[in-house]
């Protein structure tokens, strides 16, 4: 690469370190950073260059300038910006952790601070009360909900982020789920696949049963009439996923795909499927939903990348603009997805 492009990213380079360090809490609000002098000689260029890179964070919002006392990192209530949330339950895993980097780069970039809620697993009636109650008192101007079935807040803008919703007027951001479905069953008619199924691992969520409905309705099309009515549902409270992959498996022996409405419960099915002495996907085929990389990198799950970046930018401006007065009556905004193909869908022979 020639020296002028590595000197023009550099400061690009620099900009995104720091970012990670204040994302990372390494940096809290307030405190002060290693002077200009100090970041050109920790990255081996001139001031000009790290006098770039922090100019650019001070303008994003991340950092502020203080006259006579240097740059510290900027505290969104210091500032006076008005406050918006998110709230939801982040797990292992880059769907959940760019969903929040996103709506964090939006919020930044619109002048909103933006505040972090994490939600408990297994929350209770008083768990929910308590943080109502939390959120009221912070003063939020509005608030990003990432967890299904949850109200809203009385009084409070709220839009929820590809999760079930209990209210149908409310504001949505959602990955657009039965699309998803349609794309898995296509390339599973691609492979020859003509007697497939379906598992959920949750009949009242709507989010999920899109998925599912997508996929059976593209075999419905093709007049697989069988395939269109595989929708089986198991428990994660009963942990019964086993029994019904053993029920489906032993009710019809031509069944060679499998799709799940989740990676994370196909690496379980597959798990399984592999105790049952199935091979996969030589015996059975597996899909999933949501793109997210192996743990034991040895099969790569044929899956629907959702995009959750964009979906956070896009759950944030969705939000101030209704705050600003830019929407007229409840929206709902649907993400584009698209099919990634892995290792674990084959063609029939």
């Amino acid at each position: 690469m020639p020296k002028s492009k590595r000197r023009s990213t550099k400061h690009l380079q620099i900009k995104e370190h720091l970012v990670r360090l204040i994302r990372s809490g390494r940096w809290g609000a307030g405190q002060k950073i290693p002077s200009e002098y100090a970041l050109a000689s920790q990255f081996g260029v001139n001031k000009t260059t790290a006098n770039k890179a922090v100019a650019i964070l001070v303008s994003d919002g991340f950092l502020e300038r203080r006259h006579g006392a240097g740059t510290f990192v900027a505290d969104p209530f210091a500032r006076n910006l008005p406050l918006i949330g998110i709230y939801l339950n982040l797990r292992p895993g880059t769907y959940f952790s760019h969903l929040l980097v996103g709506a964090q780069e939006e919020a930044q970039s619109r002048s909103y601070g933006l505040l972090f809620f994490q939600s408990p697993a297994n929350e209770t009636e008083i768990d929910v009360d308590r943080f109502w109650k939390y959120v009221r008192a912070t003063g939020l101007n509005g608030l990003i909900i990432n967890r299904p079935f949850q109200p809203g807040v009385r009084n409070l803008p709220v839009v929820f982020l590809d999760t079930a919703v209990q209210r149908a007027q409310a504001d949505q951001v959602q990955t657009d789920n039965a699309g998803g479905g349609r794309l898995l069953a296509r390339h599973f008619l691609e492979c020859g696949h003509r007697h497939v199924a379906f598992i959920s691992q949750d009949a009242a969520r709507g989010d999920l049963m899109d998925r599912a409905r997508g996929f059976l309705d593209e075999f419905r099309k093709r007049g697989l009439g069988e395939s269109a009515e595989r929708l089986h549902c198991f428990s994660k409270a009963r942990h019964n996923l086993l029994a019904v992959i053993n029920q489906l498996l032993g009710a019809d022996h031509r069944i060679t795909g499998i799709a799940f409405d989740s990676d994370h419960v196909a690496r379980q099915g597959i798990q399984i499927l592999r105790r049952l002495r199935k091979r996969v996907p030589f015996d059975i085929s597996v899909a999933g939903f949501g793109n997210v990389s192996s743990p034991d990198g040895l099969l790569k799950i044929t899956s629907i990348e959702q995009h959750p970046l964009t979906l956070g930018h896009l759950a944030v401006a969705t939000l101030i603009e209704r705050l600003e007065g830019r929407l007229k009556g409840p929206v709902q905004r649907i993400c584009p997805v698209e099919l990634v193909k892995g290792d674990s869908v084959a063609v029939v022979r």
